[in-house]
């Protein structure tokens, strides 16, 4: 075995119908180092608890799974912070109990690519989508010949999915603890950006599970104006780290967001904040392009 391990961290919330194929698909990876899995519950109301001893005290690598179960709901915001903060790996993984993995490599060959590639902070995959029970590949990437992203690039378009997720486990600002963040993924992973480069493996490895009990389905995630507020908030923390060295991306972004808030405010697919919202987004290509 090799001296470094990575921390699979698992948030959960009523996903009793879920959470085994999600567990059993980080105790099926087959690597060469040590694995934890965090499943932190939110206080579920169904039997997730029931579902998730069951499978500690009968599976063979039982053992490796961190089980906490909170008293009281706290969100599911403070839960991804508390269970962020309990990773101890070299490495971490994320993985809702919603969603699971397929390849029983996906950790292996993603560490091996952050040891031998150390300017890479961070490295995704391909997924599947599985929606009304039928599996497909999805591929978000704003140009699907790259592989090798940066910082300005996320803030352009969200491309992959937290299942696909392995990042160096660096300390994260005060700031991502906020009650104001309202996408925690979004806040960890464009922080991360800032101290390195995303590789993306052009292979599909997990699952994102399209249900309506999940995040992006729920009531929260469409109030347009507190997912602006919170974007607004990351983009001015992430300007004040990186001493403005983005600001020209993170200011079109905002404008950008703006326009969306506004479409979804008005509810008119062809208002003009749609003209603007691609002019815009034509302009943050353009100047990606000169970038590069």
């Amino acid at each position: 075995m090799n001296n470094f391990s990575l921390s699979v961290v698992m948030i959960t919330y009523g996903h009793e119908k879920y959470i085994r194929e999600a567990i059993e698909g980080v105790l099926m990876q087959n690597c060469n180092f040590e694995i934890e899995l965090i499943i932190a519950d939110d206080c579920s109301p169904d039997d997730t608890e029931s579902v998730v001893q069951n499978i500690i005290k009968s599976h063979p690598k039982g053992n490796i799974i961190k089980y906490i179960k909170h008293q009281k709901n706290k969100g599911m915001m403070p839960n991804f912070n508390f269970a962020i903060k309990a990773a101890t790996g070299k490495y971490i993984a994320l993985c809702e109990g919603d969603d699971y993995w397929i390849d029983p490599l996906k950790l292996q060959k993603q560490v091996n690519f952050l040891e031998t590639n150390i300017d890479y902070i961070m490295i995704c995959h391909g997924i599947k989508e599985l929606k009304n029970d039928t599996l497909k590949d999805v591929d978000w990437r704003f140009d699907k010949t790259r592989l090798k992203f940066r910082l300005q690039d996320y803030l352009y378009q969200l491309f992959f999915h937290t299942s696909s997720v392995v990042f160096r486990n660096i300390e994260l600002p005060e700031y991502i603890n906020s009650t104001k963040i309202l996408n925690g993924d979004y806040a960890v992973f464009s922080y991360i950006l800032t101290k390195g480069k995303l590789y993306y493996f052009n292979e599909s490895m997990s699952v994102y599970r399209i249900h309506l009990g999940g995040v992006t389905n729920s009531p929260l995630h469409k109030e347009g104006i507190k997912v602006f507020e919170s974007k607004k908030y990351i983009f001015e923390h992430l300007n004040a780290i990186t001493k403005f060295k983005y600001n020209k991306f993170i200011k079109l972004n905002f404008v950008i967001e703006n326009q969306i808030l506004l479409m979804n405010l008005r509810k008119n697919r062809y208002s003009i904040n749609r003209f603007k919202y691609w002019f815009y987004k034509l302009q943050y290509k353009f100047l990606l392009l000169f970038e590069k």
